[in-house]
């Protein structure tokens, strides 16, 4: 599959900082530091969400949290109340995990069972 083919990766935005000798640290720039590049590209909450999702298979609300920097109860409302989104059956500890409904057919929508895209 060619990168293309999938959703846009989350905006990410680095920092590096240089000395006397040159590059010295590269690292994920805080969260709203460089406001006007992340204003490039704005999505919803649930795009993000599913855009995450799709990226790394299966996170738990704590992780999406940390990782989007949306609130935790925003995004709980939103895996639990949008039906693009599915709880794993399988936990780590006591949270939940989610993953994103794979889209299926008409043909297939018969069919009871449930499928991940991870």
């Amino acid at each position: 599959m060619k990168i293309n083919d999938g959703p846009k990766p989350p905006l990410a935005v680095y920092e590096l900082t240089f000395d006397s000798y040159g590059l010295s640290k590269f690292e994920r720039a805080p969260r709203g530091r460089y406001a006007e590049i992340e204003a490039a590209r704005k999505t919803s909450a649930t795009q993000a969400i599913k855009d995450y999702l799709l990226l790394v298979g299966q996170a738990s609300v704590s992780e999406i949290t940390c990782e989007l920097g949306l609130r935790m109860e925003t995004v709980s409302r939103i895996l639990n109340r949008d039906p693009q989104f599915l709880c794993v059956e399988g936990r780590r500890g006591q949270e939940r995990r989610y993953a994103v409904r794979a889209t299926r057919s008409p043909r297939e929508a018969s069919h009871t069972q449930q499928h991940l895209i991870i």
